[in-house]
């Protein structure tokens, strides 16, 4: 495994080269340094480009995702206790709506019916209390396909331009 390490590690610093901004060449040193958790952890905001630099978000955000699902690095992270750590803050943040939604809110109150029916076909789809249990193995990655890539095409080389 450690030499499928080196060579995933070295085709992703190549790959820093290759962009050439300050963005790769950063994720170049951190991969170098073995760096692996803040490699992994690393994000990117399209917010922080403008319009005109869409291609170098493109390069940038490449190289800054490349390796955010390869197991391989070593981050030293409970993979399952941050999935679970982002689920729990999911649950908070719709827990904070569903109280702001059913407050009686001026604001909420004309909202009031849509509220009610979306409360209804959730209910109908999940149920009153899912068991966890049950849920929990139907968590799977997908295949990688989208809108405008099919399933059986899914390869590296389709994926990235």
């Amino acid at each position: 495994m450690d030499k499928q390490r080196d060579v995933v590690r070295e085709c992703a610093k190549h790959l820093c080269v290759s962009v050439d901004t300050p963005r790769s060449m950063a994720v170049f040193m951190l991969l170098d340094a073995h760096e692996d958790l803040q490699v992994a952890t690393l994000g990117i905001n399209a917010l922080d480009y403008v319009e005109s630099d869409s291609q170098k978000f493109r390069d940038d955000y490449l190289v800054s995702e490349y390796l955010s699902k390869y197991t391989g690095l070593d981050t030293r992270l409970d993979l399952d206790e941050v999935a679970l750590a982002s689920f729990r803050e999911g649950e908070a943040i719709c827990a904070r709506s569903n109280q702001r939604l059913t407050s009686n809110d001026p604001n909420w109150v004309r909202f009031e019916a849509a509220i009610t029916a979306a409360q209804r076909f959730i209910h109908s789809a999940v149920g009153q209390r899912p068991k966890w249990a049950k849920l929990q193995d139907r968590f799977k990655w997908g295949k990688g396909a989208t809108s405008t890539l099919k399933g059986r095409d899914v390869r590296i080389d389709k994926k990235t331009p």
